[in-house]
């Protein structure tokens, strides 16, 4: 079969705005699996603020986040497997303490301070 001019320059014409659709669908799919991952980071950040956390080196070795965790983001993510969910929460840490104490023993400063004074 003999195409006509017309006939090619029209499937070229269609191959190229086939190509410039896919173009848009992955960029558009690009730009929200980002924005998901940057959603995440926000509420993360939000929570972790009130904890003391200026950035991601709060419970990250890197300083974007990513894989990489130090001591305290180690601790969470035990946190997330203990309690069997599905995700961390960031409120955990009310609970995390780094020196180890379980919190159930006060530190000898405070125990010296509600001590009553003895009379002589």
């Amino acid at each position: 079969m003999v195409r006509s001019k017309n006939q090619c320059q029209a499937e070229k014409k269609g191959r190229a705005i086939r190509g410039w659709k896919r173009l848009v669908i992955f960029s558009t799919l690009g730009i929200v699996l980002s924005a998901g991952s940057l959603m995440a980071y926000q509420a993360y950040m939000t929570k972790a603020k009130k904890f003391g956390a200026e950035d991601c080196l709060f419970c990250h070795v890197q300083e974007n986040g990513g894989v990489g965790w130090n001591e305290r983001g180690d601790w969470l993510i035990d946190e997330k497997a203990k309690r069997k969910a599905e995700k961390i929460d960031v409120d955990w840490l009310v609970d995390y303490n780094p020196d180890g104490n379980d919190g159930s023993k006060k530190p000898p400063a405070e125990e010296k301070s509600e001590k009553k004074p003895q009379n002589w």
